[in-house]
């Protein structure tokens, strides 16, 4: 059997951050990630976008959301699901937890708005474990 490989990338600035730390992390790693990923379209991955990094990307970068919809559009990329704020969703009230996933999804150009089939868990907020009866996957990520 073939190893399977799952690329995921956790694209993160925290809410308040500095303008010209944005446009580094854009212009080091978040635009040329997209742009190698357009240039080889053989190549998967999943990608997760924070709440206050999609509001700099819409006002800043909008034109980045187009180059996301079109890896979206031919099944290269897949959009992970979250809470804006990166919360730790487990131990929220659930009426809470679905208003951050809802805030989050709303920053989501529309055409990208569907639901996504995967939501990080991010890992300090618990064990994955506890998604078992959870009708979302989970897809851990371990920020070192």
């Amino acid at each position: 059997m073939p190893l399977q490989l799952l690329f995921a990338v956790h694209n993160h600035q925290p809410d308040g951050n500095f303008g010209h730390v944005f446009q580094q992390a854009y212009d080091d790693c978040y635009r040329p990630l997209l742009d190698a990923l357009a240039a080889s379209p053989q190549l998967k991955a999943a990608l997760h976008h924070t709440g206050p990094l999609l509001e700099w990307i819409e006002r800043e970068r909008p034109d980045y959301f187009e180059v996301m919809r079109q890896l979206v559009a031919r099944g290269q990329v897949e959009l992970l699901g979250g809470g804006f704020y990166e919360p730790m969703l487990a131990v929220l009230p659930e009426r809470d937890a679905r208003g951050q996933i809802a805030m989050r999804n709303s920053m989501m150009p529309p055409a990208m708005r569907k639901a996504s089939r995967l939501m990080p868990s991010a890992f300090s907020s618990g064990s994955p474990s506890s998604a078992k009866n959870s009708s979302t996957p989970v897809a851990t990520i371990v920020e070192r």
